[in-house]
């Protein structure tokens, strides 16, 4: 409210959760101040928030306000998705009961995005501990099966879906929008700060209290950082083209089996044409290639066959072509940093060997030849990727041109929302990509490794520091900070913290320190058992 930040450290008891929530509710309440939002780094502090400091403050106080829980779109069901798989259901035995069960479950709620009560939660909220929760007697959950059903943002059709009115997601999103306290954690904070999107997450804050705050630069140097290895590949080239019965196959390096999974590009029933040309509606793998195919199809109404073909070529040729080139590309760069790996660590690296392998600027030409096929290896997969990229701006602006001439809303059609949605990603994959792989001159602005996980090599970068981001996206845009923990100081001070986070680069007008110490007697409270 004074455009202050506050640094509060209070020990285990002192009450930090009630010390914010009331005077900042009633600051909005009483005052018709702005929301108030909640960033915390646990799932338990959310859903002590939730479960019992919301109840204890509505009828205890008698408050009436609105509290939303926001989550990542990946934590919600898209009922699109479950759809395609619940319909598909015999083909998958060791899934059938757990999908018709869910079915049960979600026919048993019903909702639509419009409804009134906007301070009730939703009767189901779409997350994946509900469903468990809910399902019928004698279902197992199986964890395996999210990915599978898990709203994503590649393959949404938005407003154009069948499914809108009575999404999770676009719910949830509805709900934070009408909310007076909106509860989230430290992760979707700094990735809405990362897009520059904090407006999504709650359209105007009077006061974002962030609680377990000796957490924050951890999570922000991990959500500002980036990674590219086989599950990076393998995620992005899933959700453009794969089916879900296909099984991984596994790639085999020199005589040895190697941890890479790469999909095969185009599953059995679906062979590559050959002698002849590629026109005309295919049969796409699901994923976004599927998608794009069946809004083409949808628009066979609104013009000429030759229009739709010349479309429907188009994509094809992206899908043959530029996907499966990627795809290839991808495979033979994955191969070549493991073997870059291998030529770093020795024949045995688990003899003394780090996992982790700082990178500089020279990192590629340090290996000699194993540096140089992997350089022309990055190379040729940044000329596979912006090839597509070029196809798929070409499919773009001719749908464009296309709508332009139809008279059909370009940007709220089926069609136009994947092919921006499609460009969106491939830039993002690619930056990530380039990120990783191009090693900076500047170690002091980002770090550089390489390290290996559950058997995989992969590409690390990120920001060393992040008190300057954080300054100018949540320090300076925000009127009000309340940063509390019942760990801040170090050494007697705050001094570290503020600096880490870049507070010490705000006026001293502008900050504030406060210590409240622990009411529990240590000694008399707490028992230390050392197992043996």
């Amino acid at each position: 409210v004074n455009k202050e930040a506050l640094l509060v450290q209070a020990g285990t008891g002192v009450g930090k959760t009630l010390a914010y929530l009331v005077p900042g509710l009633l600051w909005r309440l009483e005052y018709g101040g702005d929301p108030l939002l909640v960033a915390t780094y646990t799932t338990n502090l959310q859903q002590q928030i939730v479960d019992k400091d919301y109840p204890l403050l509505r009828e205890g106080l008698g408050w009436s306000f609105r509290l939303v829980q926001a989550l990542g779109r990946g934590r919600s069901l898209c009922r699109q998705r479950f759809q395609r798989l619940y319909k598909r259901r015999y083909h998958y035995p060791h899934w059938r009961e757990l999908l018709e069960g869910l079915q049960e479950v979600i026919e048993s709620e019903s909702y639509s995005l419009f409804d009134e009560g906007w301070d009730m939660a939703p009767p189901l909220r779409g997350v994946a501990w509900e469903f468990k929760e809910r399902l019928p007697s004698g279902l197992s959950w199986n964890e395996e099966i999210w990915p599978e059903i898990a709203s994503e943002n590649l393959n949404c059709l938005k407003r154009s879906c069948p499914f809108f009115k009575r999404c999770y997601f676009y719910r949830e999103r509805n709900l934070v929008l009408g909310a007076d306290l909106c509860v989230t954690n430290q992760a979707l904070l700094c990735a809405t700060l990362r897009q520059g999107a904090l407006g999504r997450l709650l359209p105007k804050i009077s006061l974002c209290v962030v609680d377990e705050a000796h957490h924050l630069e951890e999570v922000a140097i991990s959500q500002f950082s980036s990674a590219f290895d086989n599950y990076t590949s393998s995620e992005f080239l899933q959700s453009l083209a794969r089916p879900a019965e296909e099984q991984p196959s596994t790639l085999h390096l020199e005589g040895e089996e190697s941890s890479l999974q790469l999909f095969n590009p185009q599953p059995p029933s679906l062979p590559a044409p050959e002698n002849q040309s590629i026109s005309g509606p295919q049969h796409y793998p699901e994923g976004w290639f599927a998608r794009v195919q069946e809004a083409l199809d949808d628009l066979a109404e609104h013009y000429p066959r030759l229009q739709i073909l010349e479309l429907q070529t188009q994509l094809a040729q992206l899908y043959w072509d530029n996907l499966n080139t990627l795809r290839q590309r991808l495979q033979l760069y994955l191969q070549n940093l493991e073997r870059y790996y291998r030529e770093l660590s020795g024949p045995e690296p688990q003899a003394g060997y780090a996992s982790v392998t700082l990178l500089q600027s020279d990192w590629l030409a340090s290996q000699g030849e194993v540096g140089r096929e992997l350089e022309r290896a990055g190379s040729a997969v940044e000329e596979a990727l912006l090839s597509f990229s070029g196809g798929l701006y070409a499919l773009h602006n001719l749908w464009q041109r296309l709508a332009e001439r139809g008279g059909l809303p370009e940007e709220d059609h089926a069609l136009g929302i994947l092919l921006q949605g499609g460009r969106e990603q491939l830039d993002k994959f690619l930056d990530n990509f380039l990120t990783c792989h191009r090693v900076g001159k500047e170690p002091q602005v980002r770090g550089h490794w390489l390290e290996t996980s559950r058997g995989q090599v992969r590409l690390r970068s990120a920001a060393l520091e992040v008190d300057r981001y954080l300054l100018e996206n949540l320090l300076q845009p925000l009127p009000t900070l309340v940063f509390t923990s019942a760990t801040l100081k170090l050494g007697g001070d705050f001094q570290f913290f503020q600096k880490r986070l870049g507070l010490q680069l705000l006026p001293e007008s502008r900050q504030r320190a406060l210590s409240v110490a622990s009411p529990f007697r240590y000694a008399e409270q707490v028992f230390l058992g050392v197992a043996q």
